[in-house]
Order: C-alpha cells, then sequence, then structure tokens
C-alpha cells in the first residue's frame, strides 16, 4: 500500500480506489496535458509523458517522491513559491476536497520558468473519503503572450509615443478616476497643473521638428524627475502637459508647479547651437465639488493664460 493512504477502499489489484491503475494509466498517457496524481501523503504516484514533456523530468524522477520537496516548486506573479502553507492548491484541495485552478509558474529541470495553467481535483474511494488528488496543468504560455501583447496595446493607446507620457485618453481617464475617489474620500483631493513650452515654435523654426522633438523628450524627463508620488503625468497636445498632483492645498501645488518650471528651466540645448534656456509657464488650480475634467482643465488654462501675460517662464495657481 503506497504510504499515507491509511485504510482505504482496495482494487482487486491491492491498489487504493481512485488512483489510477491499468486502462485509467493508459488513458491518461495519452492526454496532451500535464497530469501527475498523488496519494493521501502528496507522494506522487503517476507521471504522465506530457508532465515529462513539459518539466523536463522522467515518471521515474518523479513518481514516489513527496510533491513539496520542491520537485516543481510552483511559483507565483512576484516569484513567491507556492508551496507554503495555504498556498499550495493540490494540498488545499485535498483538505476540503474543492477543485481549484489557478495560473502559476513551475521550475523545469534546466532550471528556466514555464508559465502554466494548474488545475487540482480531489480523488474519493468508494466511501467517499479523499484519499488524493490529480493535478493537471498546460503551458500556460501563449495565454500570457497575449495578455502581454494586450497591455502592450493597451500601453501605446494611453501613451504619447514621442515622450512616453500619458496621452489625452489616459489624462481623461485618470481624471475621471481621481474625481470619482476624492467624491468617496474627501483626503484625496488633488489638483491640476497645465504646463506649456514658450515660444516652442521658434525652436521649431530655428532648429527643426528633430531638435524640436528632442526638446520635447527632455521636457517629459524633467517632468518626471520633478512630479511627486502618485503624480499622472500626460502630454495634453503639441508642446503642453498636464500634470495631476495629489494635494489640498493652493500652496501645494504651487510649489510642484514651481519645482516643474525649474527643472524644465535646466535644460541645456548646447549641442544644437542654442544658448537660450527651455522655459515653461503653468496654471493650475483646485478640485472643486461640481468639477468635472472638462471643467478642471479650462480653469488651469485660464490660470495657464495668466502666466504668459505676466511674462513667461511662471506658475500661477488658483483654488
Amino acid at each position: 500500500m503506497a504510504e499515507g493512504t491509511g485504510g482505504a477502499s482496495q482494487t482487486a489489484s491491492g491498489a487504493p480506489v481512485g488512483l489510477p491503475t491499468g486502462l485509467h494509466t493508459q488513458v491518461l498517457r495519452q492526454l496532451s496535458e500535464a497530469v501527475y496524481v498523488v496519494d493521501r501523503g502528496r507522494r506522487i504516484q503517476y507521471w504522465n509523458d506530457a508532465a515529462e514533456a513539459l518539466t523536463g523530468r522522467t515518471a521515474a524522477e518523479a513518481v514516489g517522491r513527496w510533491c513539496g520537496d520542491g520537485l516543481l516548486n510552483h511559483v507565483d506573479d512576484a516569484g513567491v513559491s507556492m508551496c507554503g502553507p495555504g498556498r499550495c492548491p493540490l494540498a488545499l484541495t485535498m483538505l476540503d476536497g474543492e477543485p481549484r485552478a489557478c495560473r502559476v509558474r513551475l521550475h523545469h529541470r534546466d532550471g528556466h520558468l514555464v508559465p502554466v495553467r494548474v488545475r487540482a481535483t480531489a480523488l474519493r474511494d468508494l466511501d467517499g473519503e479523499v484519499i488524493g488528488a490529480v493535478e493537471v496543468f498546460s503551458d500556460d504560455s501563449e495565454h500570457r503572450a497575449d495578455r502581454q501583447r494586450i497591455d502592450e496595446l493597451d500601453q501605446t493607446a494611453s501613451h504619447d509615443a514621442l515622450t512616453g507620457l500619458g496621452n489625452r485618453r489616459y489624462l481623461d481617464r485618470r481624471l475621471e478616476l481621481r474625481l470619482s475617489a476624492w467624491r468617496q474620500d474627501p483626503t484625496a483631493a488633488f489638483g491640476v497643473l497645465l504646463l506649456d513650452l514658450d515660444r516652442f515654435k521658434q525652436v521649431n523654426d530655428a532648429l527643426g521638428h528633430l531638435a524640436g522633438d528632442e526638446v520635447l523628450r527632455a521636457v517629459a524627463v524633467s517632468l518626471r524627475l520633478a512630479a511627486p508620488d502618485g503624480c499622472d503625468l500626460a502630454r495634453f497636445g503639441g508642446e503642453e502637459f498636464v500634470a495631476v498632483v495629489p494635494c489640498d492645498d493652493v500652496a501645494d501645488l504651487e510649489a510642484v508647479g514651481e519645482q516643474m518650471r525649474a527643472m524644465v528651466a535646466s535644460i541645456r540645448m548646447e549641442r544644437f547651437g542654442r544658448d537660450e534656456p527651455v522655459t515653461v509657464s503653468g496654471g493650475g488650480t483646485l478640485v472643486r465639488s461640481d468639477d468635472v475634467p472638462l471643467s478642471l482643465l479650462a480653469r488651469a488654462d485660464s490660470m495657464l493664460l495668466q502666466a504668459k501675460w505676466r511674462g513667461r517662464d511662471r506658475v500661477v495657481v488658483q483654488a
């Protein structure tokens, strides 16, 4: 009797009822999905050909081993072992008899990780007692690749190709989310800064659009460096940028705007044969109870115009 089977019912051949024997093993061998079976003590009783192909480990290496000894060493997306208490789907299924499914990564015999989809099901004897479990696992690489492609498409659809910052679609979505969160939690207040490069047309006219693109990329880097934690940045269009800043005080919003202005002013264009500094004007406003994304941006734009009228290279903020 295999270890851990205790007094479980047995077949005529002496194997515990529910564990694969004879014809069952022949059927399991033909499956394209990897399958292994454990007894009550979680020692592997069966390992099919697909399991060997997916893991690089033969049945001779696997059968008889305790499944938690690092043979597969499933880990989650964060690299944390699934073999710990309360994490192993196979062990949990044997405790409560409930089937489970999850996506994990297993360690191939050669050392690399293989993404797999795992399904664990309890095996029972004629009396309904759990005497083991079967784990079916299949290569999940295609699903992961599809997920990555979707993420890349979403990134492309929501971010500006030139600067890597969010685009208008991203900005609208973030503003809607910020407004919704603030209405549920007044401590989640925020402000908006609208920043516009000063005399950028002159840069394009004097140095060409390729140089202008370089300046826009440099500005994006500068804004990232100056942005506080939790700040959303987007290229609004042309030479305009928007920062959505977590804050509930005009002075705090103005300080962030000033830091961004100063960081942009540190950009140098000597390699383009131009000594003039890059400057930016900004307008800002705090969120109000009746705001929608458009009203926030319109108010920030009004403050931006004031900054331009006052001589550029400055930030004007209102409550």
